[in-house]
């Protein structure tokens, strides 16, 4: 999307919703509604930067809604202790990043008059513990004016909180023909009957397409019951879609998935919250209603069971992709849960009921690193890529 369209969307947002008492200084030539926020909040104020070793760096700044009527100078504050309140609020677990572990190239910056975004700030890490065994940490950090006049800060998107967690590197399954998946060896039902009718599912998985261009082709899931595919039918872009689902509509996000890029998929199904949500990257893409009473059966014993790669035991509706960490859930997973765990997790996490990390790196079976039994096998032409890393 161009930046353009971005500006026009949240001015306009900002306009219709946000105007309640966001005036312009005397002086300072800024619009009504017009502020400053930190880059990436106004979409999502969670942001993780996945780090393999010290000296690994993640860049932030700070933006406006339009082009500076001045130079806006503003500082960038470290907020260890908004950690907790975030942890009590979306049930996190993070621990506040310990000054000492970590430097800001600066703690200042502007936005230049007729631009609308500063200079990037390095946050880099400086002690190994941090990715090497460490806890995932959180650095949130606000930003705020230093000068008068001009925009004032957006109230609602002033902090990014920053989680830091650890990358990984090791082997992924590349499926290379058409018809080429992957598929439990027996129903998931037949090894845990509750997975037939679930209330709360998670499904996750990171994928790397490189040929989209078939009917429909599926990422993972199963078939007229919940299934993340792409939907390429009569459309000039490529959609990552959760389809079958008690939302009964396809839930379509407007995020347009590209060729050869890793992305972490996941949908999360909540009867109770009456919710249907689909995340790339651990960012928000699409939410669809579903009634209280809705169910998902994510494992059914016909041929439309759990598939990875395809949609059925014959190959059909393809894709030609890399996988890895695939998991299935019966919880519904937090936003913060998603984005600090897409590169792995602990097996033996509550509701976790499946996990397929397919990093093998040889042969045809894939285990289920739960331990429950739900032995997968690669069926077609594929694979096994080595270094692969997740997070760097």
């Amino acid at each position: 999307m161009k930046l353009n369209k971005i500006n026009t969307s949240l001015y306009l947002f900002l306009l219709l919703f946000l105007g309640t008492g966001l005036q312009c200084k005397k002086g300072g030539g800024a619009g009504k509604g017009d502020a400053i926020y930190m880059t990436g909040a106004e979409v999502g104020n969670l942001t993780v930067f996945y780090a393999s070793r010290a000296g690994n760096r993640f860049a932030f700044s700070a933006s406006a809604t339009n082009l500076a009527p001045q130079d806006e100078e503003v500082e960038f504050i470290p907020r260890p202790e908004l950690v907790a309140e975030y942890n009590n609020r979306y049930r996190a677990s993070y621990v506040a990043l310990p000054e000492g572990k970590y430097t800001l190239s600066k703690t200042t910056g502007t936005i230049k008059k007729g631009e609308l975004r500063s200079e990037s700030i390095a946050l880099t890490i400086t002690d190994p513990e941090v990715t090497e065994k460490g806890p995932v940490y959180m650095l949130p950090v606000t930003v705020q004016k230093k000068g008068s006049g001009g925009y004032p800060v957006l109230e609602g998107s002033k902090t990014l909180y920053i989680g830091i967690a650890k990358a990984t590197e090791g082997s992924v399954v590349e499926l290379t023909g058409l018809g080429a998946h992957i598929s439990p060896l027996q129903s998931l039902r037949s090894i845990n009957p509750k997975l037939e009718n679930l209330s709360k599912v998670t499904l996750e998985g990171r994928v790397k397409i490189f040929d989209m261009s078939g009917f429909l082709p599926t990422i993972f899931g199963a078939e007229e019951s919940f299934i993340i595919r792409i939907e390429s039918l009569n459309r000039d872009d490529y959609p990552i879609t959760v389809a079958g689902s008690p939302a009964k509509t396809p839930t379509l996000t407007k995020f347009s998935a590209s060729t050869n890029v890793w992305y972490h998929v996941a949908a999360v199904f909540d009867a109770q919250a009456g919710s249907l949500r689909l995340y790339v990257n651990g960012k928000l893409q699409a939410v669809s209603d579903v009634g209280p009473n809705a169910t998902v059966n994510i494992s059914r014993d016909n041929w439309k069971g759990f598939h990875i790669g395809a949609y059925d035991v014959n190959g059909d509706r393809p894709i030609l992709a890399q996988f890895s960490e695939v998991r299935i859930w019966s919880t519904a997973r937090t936003q913060s849960e998603i984005a600090t765990t897409a590169c792995v997790v602990d097996p033996a996490m509550p509701g976790l009921e499946a996990y397929w990390r397919l990093n093998e790196g040889e042969g045809e079976m894939c285990h289920d690193a739960t331990g429950h039994g739900h032995t997968a096998r690669i069926y077609g032409s594929y694979k096994w890529v080595t270094g692969v890393k997740c997070g760097d």
